[in-house]
């Protein structure tokens, strides 16, 4: 608890002071052939694909500087056919580690069969991710993060039999702003973005496709603040979902709707190419992740990580 409460501290300062395991139990025979269904023959490129460590850290050169990522792949991976791949971007002042822990998704990475990636960020006292307006010195030097995202990208999919078409990405708050940035700048290899306490807070974004875009936020985020942080520049909640939902031509008003107690889903589902566009709205949550540790202060009424893989499956790069 007092290790918990320690990074969670500096969590807050570093936010607010900044410019700028193996998991799962055996699954059902069931279980495994409905995941192998959904992925395609890895056919020649894959054939010399070996298996991997069930967790690993990498390091790659990206930008003369050396990064780290940690890797988990679940126990049903199969080298020699197509997997979805996942990245979770942490937070600021956290770590992949940490990351790992609060969000639990390497649960449902084990459970559902894609490989999860965890990269590190950097800074000077603080780790975090250059996702435009946020975060920290990575924001304010100039940190190349998408260039990195495509440099872990091409790393992996040299060693493992990857889907291409499913390849996503997201992230919680620093990681949040990045994972939205990627949709921007990266959306010829990311098939999908979801983000928790984060906002698509960069000057220009122009994809070269439709991004569909899922997004979680505690409307009672001191943090990260549901109605954004102009001086920041930091854009509102409402605005993110509405600026995204302009790039990727919405025609359809936005449905509202109460899906639980204490949720609140803003929809677009009218959208060129079918790039849906979500904000789901928790009046009483915090900055946390939904539905993530109990310790830290996500709450209970919904999932993020069964929606964020819900959504993911329903939207694959376009063919």
């Amino acid at each position: 608890m007092r290790n918990f409460t320690y990074f969670l501290g500096l969590s807050v300062c570093s936010i607010g002071c900044s410019v700028g395991t193996s998991v799962g139990p055996d699954e059902s025979e069931a279980t495994h052939k409905s995941v192998d269904a959904i992925f395609s023959d890895g056919g020649k490129e894959c054939a010399s694909m070996e298996p991997q460590p069930r967790e690993k850290k990498w390091k790659i050169d990206s930008g003369g500087v050396e990064r780290e990522y940690r890797v988990f792949v679940p126990s049903t991976y199969n080298p020699k056919l197509r997997t979805p791949v996942v990245f979770n971007f942490h937070g600021f002042a956290l770590s992949p580690r940490i990351e790992e822990w609060l969000t639990d998704l390497s649960a449902k990475a084990e459970a559902e069969g894609f490989i999860l990636v965890y990269p590190k960020g950097t800074g000077i006292l603080f780790d975090s991710f250059n996702g435009g307006a946020c975060c920290g010195t990575a924001a304010t030097g100039g940190t190349d993060d998408v260039g990195f995202t495509a440099k872990m990208l091409d790393a992996i999919e040299s060693t493992m039999c990857v889907d291409r078409r499913r390849v996503f990405a997201s992230g919680f708050s620093s990681g949040a702003f990045l994972a939205h940035r990627l949709g921007c700048e990266l959306s010829s290899r990311i098939a999908a973005v979801a983000a928790v306490s984060g906002t698509l807070s960069v000057e220009e974004c122009n994809p070269s496709r439709p991004v569909p875009v899922v997004s979680f936020h505690g409307m009672k985020d001191k943090l990260i603040p549901y109605d954004g942080r102009e001086k920041r520049g930091w854009t509102s909640a409402p605005d993110s979902f509405a600026r995204w939902a302009k790039i990727n031509r919405c025609s359809d008003k936005p449905v509202e709707s109460m899906p639980g107690p204490e949720v609140m889903l803003h929809a677009h589902s009218e959208c060129q190419d079918g790039a849906e566009v979500e904000l789901w709205s928790l009046p009483n949550g915090r900055h946390a992740w939904p539905g993530g540790r109990k310790i830290a202060r996500g709450t209970r009424v919904l999932s993020a990580n069964d929606r964020i893989w819900e959504f993911f499956q329903n939207h694959p790069m376009p063919e």
